[in-house]
């Protein structure tokens, strides 16, 4: 089982090496989340730039939401960032109210 664990890990690295994209997960509201960022090679890091919030919809997931919505070579080309975040349950979905939902995300 392990074994398949890690196939799976190097597997998704891969995939998000591809993306040219970096995981990050970090603690809100004492909920783990996720997304994957998008920072143009050569970005000048002494100077402030624009971020692009992408949100996938309901069922997507951030590295089909990388895939298909091409933020990528437009931050390449315009000298932004990408975040890309994850949503949560099964499907993936944003808890953004409504009167079916359970509770909304944080602001």
């Amino acid at each position: 089982m392990a074994a398949g664990a890690v196939f799976a890990a190097a597997v998704l690295y891969e995939y998000y090496l591809q993306l040219d994209v970096q995981q990050v997960r970090l603690a809100s509201s004492g909920e783990q989340r996720s997304y994957l960022v998008h920072v143009p090679d050569g970005l000048d890091e002494t100077q402030a730039v624009p971020l692009v919030i992408a949100i996938h919809g309901y069922s997507g997931w951030p590295a089909q939401m990388a895939l298909t919505s091409g933020w990528n070579k437009v931050a390449d080309r315009e000298g932004f960032i990408v975040v890309y975040p994850r949503g949560t349950g099964m499907p993936l979905h944003w808890r953004a109210g409504g009167a079916w939902a359970d509770d909304d995300d944080p602001l």
